[in-house]
């Protein structure tokens, strides 16, 4: 379901100004905090979180343990279920279509690994002619494997999703129940952006306050 092409423009800046503020809270590192846009407009409803990983699962690495595989199993798992993740009130809405961006995967550690195995190789063949040459550059190497390490365990992993819904009656939609933050304890703020035929609303969801007011964007 398309949306107007005046509420579509500004839904783009608000996934702009949602984006670039996530990536100011990565940057800096602050965990708990995560943003939500929600836009209403003839029989379609849009909902789009972006957040850390770390609200999810507690890290932002790719899993290594049987345990962490699993916990990230089961975020995406709860992701996958709009209703798990919301609760509407009033507007006779439909699920329709999910679209999930997600940078948390073992996909650069096993490139990272495969171009080791390639690298190891291509130096026991030459190891017989070149034993100097071959110690210094795997001295090297070994220092760009460490190098390359530390940076991973330094990288922000975060998730987009994007909710689509058709609404039969969008004009009875009252309020949205953000379930997941009772789901996940990590998440200490939600920053949220609304925005309808009547205009556009921020609200702070938490623990203790995590229903969404759509009458003030109706």
């Amino acid at each position: 379901m398309k949306l107007s092409s005046t509420l579509a423009i500004t839904v783009a800046s608000l996934s702009t100004i949602a984006t670039a503020q996530t990536e100011r809270e990565l940057d800096s590192h602050v965990h708990g905090s995560a943003t939500l846009n929600v836009a209403v407009d003839n029989t379609a409803l849009i909902i789009e979180l972006e957040t850390p990983w770390n609200n999810l699962v507690g890290f932002e690495h790719a899993p290594h343990t049987d345990e962490q595989k699993a916990l990230v199993d089961e975020a995406l798992d709860v992701l996958n279920q709009s209703n798990e993740m919301f609760t509407l009130a009033g507007g006779d809405c439909t699920f329709d279509v999910l679209d999930m961006e997600n940078s948390l995967s073992e996909s650069s550690h096993d490139e990272h690994a495969e171009k080791h195995d390639d690298h190891d190789d291509e130096h026991d063949e030459k190891h017989d002619d070149h034993d100097d040459e071959h110690a210094e550059k795997h001295d090297d190497h070994d220092d760009e494997h460490a190098d390359h390490d530390g940076e991973e365990g330094e990288d922000h992993s975060e998730v987009l999703v994007s909710y689509t819904y058709n609404c039969t009656d969008i004009a009875s939609l009252k309020t949205i129940t953000v379930d997941f933050i009772a789901i996940w304890p990590g998440f200490a703020d939600i920053d949220s952006q609304l925005i309808g035929p009547g205009g556009q609303s921020l609200q702070e969801l938490n623990a203790d306050s995590s229903v969404l007011d759509i009458t003030q964007v109706q």
